[in-house]
């Protein structure tokens, strides 16, 4: 039972199961691909679980994801599972996941089609969501960002922006977007950091050859 004035999504862990059967039979009414985000709070202890489960049409569920990159111990095995739907391959991070190019890498060399992303930010960040859109061009494949608190934002896989909400400049809380249900596949999706190693060598290899040249040309005229 949610507490008054707790977040919607913030359940102890004696009522998760019945949150997520709740939210299986919206997904199999309404025929959706749904991805409930949640908090699980324990007893005696001061961090939670910070969770999403992706369910399907069928109500069945595809794969529950913890948060990776947190400030508390995570149940997360750092995997990003993604699900084959009729709208591409669908993944999900949370929140500061996307902070990390490295992390999230993966699910561009899965060749993952969109990336739903909720998180929860305050004001003073709530440009935050820009940081993360930078994996899409990376990758390859369409973010949503859904933001409590913060600026909700849905990209392409060029970085264009497809849809845009500021939570301290409406009282709408719904973001309706539609992202390409195909990605592409990038250089970076497939070399990793590797791809900034070869660019950066080859520039100091070219800075090198043109330093090289210059110091000829200039024993040649003495």
């Amino acid at each position: 039972m949610r507490k008054p004035g707790r977040p919607i999504n913030w359940v102890d862990e004696d009522d998760e199961a019945a949150f997520i059967q709740r939210a299986q039979a919206f997904a199999k009414e309404h025929q959706a691909y749904l991805a409930p985000t949640m908090l699980v709070l324990h007893y005696d202890e001061t961090a939670g679980d910070n969770k999403l489960v992706m369910i399907e049409p069928s109500g069945e569920i595809a794969y529950s994801y913890y948060k990776t990159m947190d400030w508390y111990p995570t149940q997360s095995d750092g995997i990003l599972r993604a699900v084959e739907t009729p709208y591409g391959k669908i993944g999900s991070a949370i929140c500061v996941d996307m902070d990390f190019p490295h992390f999230i890498n993966q699910a561009g060399r899965n060749g993952v089609d969109i990336v739903l992303v909720p998180a929860f930010d305050w004001e003073s960040i709530r440009f935050h969501s820009q940081v993360g859109l930078f994996r899409a061009v990376e990758n390859g494949f369409s973010v949503v960002r859904q933001t409590n608190e913060g600026v909700s934002v849905a990209v392409d896989y060029r970085g264009r922006i497809l849809a845009y909400q500021d939570f301290f400049a409406t009282s709408d809380r719904t973001m309706v977007a539609d992202v390409p249900t195909t990605g592409v596949r990038t250089v970076y999706a497939a070399l990793g950091d590797w791809f900034a190693y070869i660019v950066i060598l080859f520039v100091i290899i070219l800075v090198g050859a043109v330093a090289y040249r210059e110091l000829g040309i200039g024993r040649r005229r003495a």
